[in-house]
């Protein structure tokens, strides 16, 4: 009977550890490259969201596009820890699954009330930064009936594409047993106390190429007058020659783009699964060659990256 108890306790020791495995993969990689990438943007002047924006804002601003973009994003960060935790946790029941799409939703919350609970007892006189948390993160989402319509959206969101995404990640993980304990994707788990570096800088040089790739396409539409074209029926080059000149000149400059963002993109996802080959095994190279592949892949390219962003 104690035997069964214990066992029960090590098996919700190990989810709840896994739970914290898929946040911390969920938010504080693929969340902190967007972190990274958005208040770039921000400060750049395309998001014009002002000096004082944070990215872990629960509005962002009072227009629709920036709005529409954070909740895009917690989608994304949330279909990352539904898949992880998934895989990690394949024989999760329904009720679990709830729970943690839950408590991952509303975590920072909790965490945020803890906090306060803690320095308000022990140190109540440094309390009064997190009231301010509490209050201003409140006011932002009662300010306005706009403010609580986006930040519901981005809740629900956030449940249901984790849960949705934990049952493709138990899917996945069924379909590769049996794999090794303590492996994710085949990638022995100390691994990832370094891997966050190129995950971070990959992932951000992904998200910089899909954003350049937009603005030039945006800008090629313009310059051409396309939107004219569809939306008016006139415009400098709305309505093409006979020879067909400017469409062609549309197209060609379109497909330009289209082939250049595919390649860099096919390379970031192809130097990323080369590493990940090294690392599980599959690749013919001696030790000190993977090693050697591994710290270039995996810290000077990265470094090398970021070096890129602080001086662009």
């Amino acid at each position: 009977m104690e035997t069964n108890q214990t066992s029960k306790i090590y098996l919700t020791f190990i989810k709840f550890v896994h739970f914290l495995v898929a946040m911390i993969i969920a938010e504080q990689i693929f969340g902190t490259a967007f972190t990274n990438f958005i208040e770039i943007l921000n400060e750049k002047g395309f998001l014009n969201l002002g000096e004082n924006f944070k990215f872990g804002l629960l509005i962002w601003g009072e227009n629709l596009g920036p709005n529409i973009l954070h909740t895009f994003i917690l989608i994304f960060l949330a279909s990352i820890f539904g898949f992880v935790l998934g895989y990690l946790q394949p024989k999760l029941n329904k009720s679990e699954k709830i729970m943690f799409a839950l408590f991952y939703t509303f975590f920072r919350f909790i965490l945020l009330f803890i906090v306060q609970f803690f320095i308000g007892f022990f140190l109540s006189n440094n309390s009064n930064y997190y009231d301010d948390i509490l209050s201003y993160q409140y006011d932002i989402i009662t300010h306005s009936f706009f403010n609580f319509i986006f930040f519901l959206i981005g809740q629900l969101a956030i449940v249901y594409f984790s849960i949705s995404f934990m049952n493709i990640g138990m899917q996945t993980s069924i379909v590769n047993s049996p794999r090794e304990k303590g492996t994710f994707l085949g990638i022995k788990w100390y691994h990832f106390l370094w891997l966050y570096i190129p995950i971070i800088a990959y992932f951000h040089l992904f998200l910089n190429l899909t954003h350049r790739f937009f603005i030039s396409l945006t800008n090629v539409l313009k310059e051409f007058k396309i939107f004219d074209f569809l939306f008016r029926g006139g415009g400098r080059y709305g309505k093409m020659s006979e020879e067909g000149e400017n469409s062609i000149a549309v197209i060609i400059v379109f497909v330009v783009i289209l082939i250049m963002y595919i390649i860099l993109i096919n390379i970031v996802w192809w130097v990323m699964n080369y590493l990940r080959l090294i690392l599980i095994g599959e690749t013919k190279q001696s030790l000190w060659v993977k090693i050697l592949l591994c710290i270039l892949i995996g810290i000077v390219i990265p470094v090398l990256i970021s070096f890129y962003y602080l001086y662009l």
